[in-house]
């Protein structure tokens, strides 16, 4: 699995803009050192950090992420665990897309 960087104002290739494609995200913040498990609906497609750092681990895999950067994630993962980092607070967001 891969993070990318998402501006709000790119367009994908079906020539949806992302502010249009996500509709409705959910919030969480976790304090510093704190975990939040999560079970991905197949309807949630992305997490996206608004700000500070995130572990996220799911299935046999784990992935990092910084401020704006996304993960895309699918029913298959079942549970994650998100898990605030390098003693920060984390804020992050689950996006839907329309499709």
């Amino acid at each position: 699995m891969s993070t990318v960087k998402i501006s709000w104002f790119t367009a994908f290739p079906s020539g949806k803009l992302i502010s249009k494609w996500f509709a409705t995200p959910i919030r969480y913040d976790i304090p510093r050192g704190e975990a939040q498990p999560l079970r991905v609906r197949s309807d949630y497609q992305w997490l996206r950090v608004i700000s500070g750092v995130a572990w996220v681990s799911y299935a046999a895999d784990a992935a990092v992420l910084r401020d704006g950067e996304a993960l895309q994630l699918t029913h298959k993962m079942g549970e994650i665990v998100i898990s605030a980092e390098k003693g920060l607070p984390l804020s992050f967001e689950i996006l839907r897309g329309d499709d």
